[in-house]
Formats: C-alpha cells, sequence, structure tokens
C-alpha cells in the first residue's frame, strides 16, 4: 500500500483494569475461646496499559516504534496522561533523528 505523504503515524492504546490490595496494621488477639484477627485491607483500582506509536515510510515499511506503560488511578486525567506519555515517546525519536 502507497500513501500519498512521505510519512504516517500509527498509535495504539490497550488498557485493562487492574487492582492491587495490602493489608495494613495486622494483629491478633485472643478474646475468650476463639482468635480473633483485625486486618486493614487498603483496594486500589486503576488502569494500566502501553501505549504505542509507530511511524510508516509511504510503502508501508516501519521506520520507527516507541511505548510507554502507564497506570492511572484517575480517570479523570487519562487523556492529560496520554499527552504527556505521546510528548515523552516522540521525544526519544526527536532525540535520535
Amino acid at each position: 500500500m502507497s500513501y500519498p505523504s512521505e510519512a504516517f503515524v500509527s498509535f495504539q492504546i490497550t488498557a485493562s483494569n487492574t487492582s492491587t490490595s495490602e493489608v495494613n496494621n495486622p494483629y491478633y488477639y485472643r478474646r475468650t475461646y476463639y482468635p480473633y484477627y483485625n486486618n486493614d485491607v487498603t483496594v486500589t483500582q486503576y488502569k494500566e496499559g502501553v501505549f504505542l506509536i509507530e511511524l510508516y515510510d509511504q510503502n508501508d515499511k516501519l521506520i520507527w516504534q516507541g511505548s510507554k506503560s502507564f497506570k492511572e488511578r484517575d480517570s479523570k486525567n487519562i487523556e492529560q496522561l496520554l499527552l504527556q506519555n505521546a510528548a515523552e515517546i516522540t521525544d526519544v525519536f526527536k532525540s535520535k533523528s
């Protein structure tokens, strides 16, 4: 396939919902005949993924590829995060060319 410009950019974002859990301040004490465990559990949910940018020449040959993995807890900031990641990925391309 041939394209009218000298190069074109392709990008792909692969993300999934993930969570981590952490047990804080575990302690054990015995009350009467039954042991009692008290744990404070914290669960953090976030999106985790990879942002991939590829640069192809007009003959559809891959010229350059860059990627960055990310974790985002607040979905309101995902657009800003992806723009920042895109800038960081393309800065690597600029420094190598």
